[in-house]
């Protein structure tokens, strides 16, 4: 199999009042391309640290992280930056949109961090969002926009990098039940194109969406199966 990424070993501890409070212990865990797994723990399980340190906003206290051929975990802020822009797609539950800019322009912002020549930021732009099914609210603003759009247009800009990982923190948290399986539905769909996804979650309910899912309690995996179909 093809591996995107790989966590060997790693621990997270944080400092609280001058004592040493783990957050994660010895996470094993690969991920192949083209997989769509889900992350499920209650709250305090680790699974927002295991984000972080997936979406390289955050470094292992020790262990490797290697996403394709980088070693993440050796990495300091500039590189890691780098890495987010051009390796990862976000999602997240708050959608995270900038409320003056159009949705294409939101989807576009990533490329523009990348000093793509504009007329190409469009196109691509355009492209992710009717991928999505919004060609008809290219020039509207979040505030003009349901939950579910506003979602959606979070996945165009997800997706308009042609990053390798696309991870999803919590992307049906903030929405009702039918527009959260609405956006489900697209996420298979990206799945079935070929796209690797990494979807965090507590709803057991939505992690079966997966083709596998990971549990993780006390900092640690307790669980890895492929979902059935």
């Amino acid at each position: 199999m093809d591996i995107l990424f790989q966590l060997q070993d790693v621990a997270k501890h944080y400092l609280m009042a001058g004592q040493e409070v783990p957050a994660l212990r010895d996470i094993n865990l690969v991920v192949n391309r083209g997989e769509f797994a889900s992350i499920v723990g209650p709250s305090g399980s680790g699974k927002t640290t295991l984000m972080h340190i997936l979406g390289c906003l955050d470094v292992p206290s020790r262990g490797t992280y290697m996403l394709g051929n980088l070693k993440v975990s050796a990495m300091g802020e500039l590189q890691l930056t780098r890495v987010r822009r051009e390796q990862i797609g976000f999602v997240f539950q708050n959608f995270n949109l900038i409320t003056t800019l159009t949705a294409l322009e939101n989807v576009a912002l990533p490329l523009a961090y990348q000093r793509m020549p504009q007329r190409e930021q469009h196109e691509r732009a355009e492209e992710a969002l009717r991928h999505v099914g919004l060609t008809d609210r290219m020039k509207y603003r979040p505030n003009q926009l349901s939950g579910g759009q506003q979602q959606r247009v979070a996945i165009a800009r997800a997706i308009v990098t042609q990053a390798p990982l696309i991870l999803a923190d919590e992307p049906t948290g903030n929405l009702d039940s039918q527009t959260g399986h609405e956006v489900l539905k697209l996420f298979d769909a990206l799945s079935e194109e070929g796209h690797t996804i990494v979807m965090i979650t507590h709803d057991r309910e939505v992690a079966l969406r997966g083709q596998r899912m990971i549990e993780i309690k006390d900092g640690r995996i307790v669980a890895d199966r492929e979902v059935s179909a």
